[in-house]
């Protein structure tokens, strides 16, 4: 039978930020989603608000990105996969501003 049921939403993304020379990265974590078949996660970053990119996918909790600090906003969510590729609805959204380190 084909698992079409996505994984449930993961829990609540957090993140650190720091900053060195023109660069700014960034530390994010979350809770886990369940699912009986759950792969990993997936990392979106959107510098416009409208598209969204995976940038990293991994089985962990946590993920870390760098970009430019100088990007009038960058924005991250989290998305968990599973075996059969059922994505999840992405969980909260955090957003960092132009410059902003902490």
């Amino acid at each position: 039978m084909l698992d079409t049921t996505e994984p449930t939403t993961p829990g609540t993304l957090t993140r650190t930020a720091s900053c060195s020379g023109t660069n700014r990265t960034v530390a994010l974590n979350w809770g886990a989603s369940s699912d009986a078949h759950l792969v990993g996660y997936r990392v979106y970053r959107s510098t416009d608000g409208l598209s969204w990119a995976i940038v990293s996918s991994t089985t962990g909790l946590a993920a870390s990105d760098t970009t430019a600090k100088s990007l009038t906003s960058v924005r991250y969510r989290i998305a968990a996969y599973d075996r059969a590729g059922n994505e999840s609805t992405a969980g909260n959204t955090i957003t960092l501003s132009k410059n902003q380190c902490s």
